[in-house]
């Protein structure tokens, strides 16, 4: 059963970013342990401002990223995109929420069973680096989209905050 698993969901892992210095092992470890998740659209797959537990590998549909912050959209995920991956380094809790837009098909990998398979990997210590540089990487990347919205006119009115920066902070 893991190996039948390993190799359905092996494409969905290998394309990880952060698990590219990973040994094989560990990677067929982590895609036994994916589970297949279905949606629908308007489906509220993470809540801003809860607990996340969960990283979402998207094998097809769309979903929608926003912010209480503002009104449009922060990003649109489409398949192979993934989403939640700071939960597995125990990010306190979610900073956005995640909606399917279409009928998604996915696949989640629970942060305690990925701190289980990675445990016993020499590559443990590379994995969380570079899953933590992901992670910040992501952050920026929101960032400047969110001091674009802030800056220019015609974002700030699509996402209706029509006051000038300063007052927005």
């Amino acid at each position: 059963r893991n190996l039948i698993s390993a190799q359905i969901n092996g494409t969905t892992v290998s394309s990880l970013p952060f698990l590219r210095r990973c040994d094989d092992n560990t990677r067929q470890l982590i895609a036994s342990i994916l589970q297949p998740r279905l949606f629908i659209p308007t489906d509220c797959i993470v809540q801003e401002g809860e607990q996340g537990f969960e990283m979402y590998f998207l094998k097809r549909g769309r979903v929608v990223i926003t912010s209480s912050f503002m009104r449009a959209p922060l990003r649109v995920l489409s398949t192979n995109e993934f989403f939640g991956e700071s939960c597995l380094l125990g990010s306190s809790l979610s900073a956005a929420t995640v909606k399917a837009c279409t009928y998604c098909e996915c696949f989640s990998l629970n942060r305690d069973d990925f701190q289980d398979a990675i445990a016993c990997s020499p590559f443990a210590e590379h994995v969380k680096v570079d899953l933590g540089n992901l992670v910040m990487q992501a952050k920026l990347r929101n960032h400047r989209a969110f001091q674009n919205f802030l800056t220019r006119p015609k974002c700030r009115h699509i996402t209706g905050t029509s006051d000038t920066p300063e007052r927005q902070a």
